[in-house]
């Protein structure tokens, strides 16, 4: 059994993650602004991660040897971060996202390129441009996790390894990604209307619970450590297919109909898929998602239902 330190876990992902190593085992110290949580069993402290000290002092206090940071978002407050672990962290486990690559920055009209379509593994084409969201969301002027990756995988004496997520979804999700449908449905109503370019977009949502579950077996997996693994789903549904089949799922009725205007959402350019290749994390841990589309789509109906009628 480990001692996990979860810095910045008190959010959507971090909270599933607490409550799943909690489960299998292992001890849980969450490191956050706020000092508390409300996961049973995991202990909470507050730490501002922009002071490294706060975090070795809470690390050695706990004897932790796994740290998951789920927060570094700038190179200035994580390699900060990475020069005061050695010593005194066994292995460092950094939370990134499938915005790295070259394809995203072409979703995002920041990067040149042709069209392609092709899965996304490891060894793909990242983006050359860096920050993307700058000039897009306000708080995201520094944040890139490129530079981030390549910090973690050169600490000394530090086992690192990085985890790319999907798009995640699942209940406690910030991002309300299933809100607009699960209220026309909840409504009675059976009938959307898309863009043509976005209703064909194909993209890499998973649940939280199969994205926790990757990210406890690789963190704690023996053979993990010094690589990049992507996690992503069995299937890719383009965004009409998916309203679809989360109608099927929860026994509504939908029709999808196709609009050639574009809308206010064409400032990405959806006649770029994002697909995620995740045959590396498969192959050397042995996980594989364990909710079909259905269940999941069902968590995220039955969550927003609740939040609907609150």
């Amino acid at each position: 059994m480990h001692k996990f330190i979860l810095l910045g876990g008190g959010g959507f992902i971090g909270n599933a993650l607490a409550g799943v190593l909690i489960k299998a085992g292992h001890q849980v110290l969450v490191l956050n602004r706020k000092g508390h949580g409300f996961v049973d069993g995991a202990e909470y402290q507050r730490v501002d991660r922009q002071n490294p000290a706060q975090v070795v002092v809470a690390i050695k206090a706990f004897r932790a040897d796994i740290l998951i940071d789920m927060i570094a978002m700038e190179l200035a407050d994580t390699q900060a971060l990475h020069d005061v672990l050695a010593g005194h962290i066994s292995r460092y486990v950094l939370i990134s996202s499938c915005d790295v690559y070259a394809a995203f920055g072409r979703l995002l009209n920041t990067e040149t390129g042709k069209i392609d379509h092709r899965a996304l593994d490891e060894s793909s084409s990242l983006r050359k441009n860096l920050y993307p969201f700058r000039g897009l969301i306000e708080d995201r002027y520094d944040y890139d996790k490129i530079p981030l990756e390549r910090a973690a995988l050169q600490q000394n004496d530090v086992e690192a390894l990085v985890l790319r997520l999907p798009m995640v979804t699942g209940p406690g999700d910030p991002r309300r990604r299933y809100k607009s449908l699960t209220k026309l449905l909840h409504d009675g109503k059976c009938t959307l209307n898309m863009g043509k370019e976005f209703a064909n977009w194909v993209s890499p949502h998973l649940h939280v619970d199969d994205v926790v579950n990757a990210i406890a077996m690789a963190a704690v997996h023996k053979k993990s450590a010094g690589q990049v693994y992507n996690i992503g789903p069995d299937q890719h549904f383009s965004e009409k297919q998916r309203a679809l089949a989360f109608a099927d799922a929860i026994g509504k009725r939908l029709s999808v109909q196709i609009s050639k205007e574009k809308s206010g959402e064409q400032l990405q350019n959806f006649n770029q898929h994002i697909i995620i290749n995740s045959d590396h994390l498969r192959h050397v841990t042995g996980w594989a998602p364990q909710l079909s589309p259905k269940l999941a789509f069902q968590s995220v109906w039955e969550w927003e239902c609740r939040q609907t009628n609150q």
